[in-house]
């Protein structure tokens, strides 16, 4: 029979893990309290929480909330970061994180919007360029065809008119 705490952490997890499409699962050995402090507050800045919590609740308050793929994510010292923010921004934070700090922080995988991710998805997703370089780089392949395009054009249409013209010359110097 589960305790009243349980119980209450239980509901807890489920609604947070409700309400998060993205989540994070690492694992949290050889962190020093300063250290986890120091991660809580960069995470914090992403609009993300994080947690240690135990595996068989967490897999019990995923299950309630509709997310049984994190399950696959839960394996020995669990901390999740969850909320709402950017995964890519998120993912750039942990890996930085990692790799000013040379601590052993070791990224498990996340569920993003009900789908699992590995952790060498979520790497390929940190060295990603920043969502702005992305939209410009996809204008930019947009309006490159386009912009060739209106220049075949109008060269065409440029090209008829000299025709026509040096035709027209032709015919009025037949006449004179």
């Amino acid at each position: 029979m589960p305790t009243e705490d349980k119980e209450k952490e239980v509901a807890e997890l489920e609604q947070l893990l409700a309400n998060a499409p993205l989540v994070i699962a690492t694992g949290y050995r050889g962190l020093k309290v300063a250290d986890m402090l120091r991660l809580r507050r960069q995470l914090r800045a992403q609009g993300l929480r994080y947690r240690v919590v135990k595996n068989t609740l967490t897999r019990l308050a995923a299950q309630r909330a509709g997310k049984p793929g994190l399950e696959s994510l839960l394996r020995g010292p669990t901390a999740l970061a969850l909320g709402s923010a950017d995964p890519a921004a998120a993912t750039k934070v942990l890996q930085e994180y990692i790799r000013t700090t040379r601590l052993p922080l070791e990224v498990y995988g996340a569920l993003i919007d009900s789908r699992t991710y590995s952790s060498a998805d979520l790497y390929r997703l940190a060295t990603l360029p920043p969502k702005e370089v992305l939209y410009s780089q996809l204008l930019g392949n947009l309006q490159g065809p386009l912009s060739g395009l209106l220049g075949v054009l109008s060269a065409s249409i440029q090209n008829l008119l000299w025709l026509l013209q040096a035709r027209a010359q032709q015919l009025g110097g037949a006449h004179d």
